[in-house]
């Protein structure tokens, strides 16, 4: 008899490579193709669950995905994958539960605690978020996500000091993570700390001069300390790296309407979304 597991695998293994290599329409296509053969895999469920996620198809990807968790729900890897797209899909509520769900199975999954409190996050609980964060790091104190994610929580309210202190442990347990980099910047650039916030964003610029969150928050430093010369160049290259990126448009739209050139102001701020009168 023919080794029909074995050619399911071997079927899937080509996916993965052409998923991979970035031909998602190819592998799209066996993957439906092996679950004409083979309906009930789980794991074509979920990897092709993934595959539509990525390109851009929220709705389907989590169906996908909801199936690979009916077929095999003590599989944990589903059900985090699960939560990590609904997520991205502001689904927060529909996350929270699913991490829940995932958290009752008993495992020790500091990843999972850790996305379960973005969803909270995400879903107006902050405080339960904070709750979760807390308790994840005194089980696990080396887990940066966690630290960082805390920090985010006390950056979003005000806690500039304490959220600087989560940003400098994430820091010293991931050096090379571009975000805890620059949100620590934010933290200090709110605490009046420019210059060590500008030479932590000059730090992600000399690898990535095209950076525009970081070019963004650069300009905003070189606003606040009068410079708006440099503040309006470093705007107009945070545009030209991300052309829709209303936060850098709305400062140099001030920055020319400050000065009196009200057309250029406007020009800028055309890209925000929403009333800007």
């Amino acid at each position: 008899m023919p080794d029909l597991n074995g050619d399911i695998d071997r079927q899937i293994d080509a996916a993965l490579e052409q998923q991979r290599a970035g031909r998602l329409s190819e592998a799209e296509t066996a993957y439906r193709t092996i679950l004409r053969q083979e309906p009930d895999h789980a794991e074509v469920h979920q990897l092709l669950g993934l595959l539509l996620h990525q390109r851009g198809d929220s709705a389907h990807a989590i169906d996908e995905i909801e199936t690979a968790v009916r077929l095999a729900p003590a599989v944990a890897q589903f059900r985090f994958n699960l939560g990590l797209v609904q997520t991205a899909a502001r689904a927060f509520e529909t996350a929270t539960m699913t991490f829940e769900t995932l958290i009752a199975q008993g495992e020790d999954n500091p990843a999972a605690a850790n996305a379960y409190a973005v969803a909270l996050k995400g879903a107006g609980r902050p405080a339960d978020a904070e709750t979760v964060l807390e308790r994840l790091i005194q089980a696990h104190p080396s887990f940066a996500d966690a630290h960082f994610n805390l920090g985010n929580l006390r950056l979003a309210d005000g806690r500039l000091s304490a959220a600087a202190s989560c940003y400098e442990t994430a820091l010293d347990l991931a050096p090379k993570k571009t975000e805890i980099v620059r949100n620590l910047a934010a933290a200090l650039q709110g605490l009046g700390d420019l210059e060590r916030a500008e030479a932590l964003l000059q730090e992600i610029l000399a690898p990535s001069p095209n950076d525009a969150a970081a070019l963004n928050n650069l300009a905003n430093i070189r606003r606040q300390a009068g410079a708006l010369d440099d503040a309006e160049r470093l705007l107009r290259r945070a545009l030209e790296a991300d052309p829709g990126m209303a936060d850098a448009a709305y400062s140099l739209g001030c920055i020319r309407i400050t000065r009196n050139d009200v057309e250029g102001g406007r020009n800028a701020l055309d890209i925000v979304p929403g009333d800007t009168d």
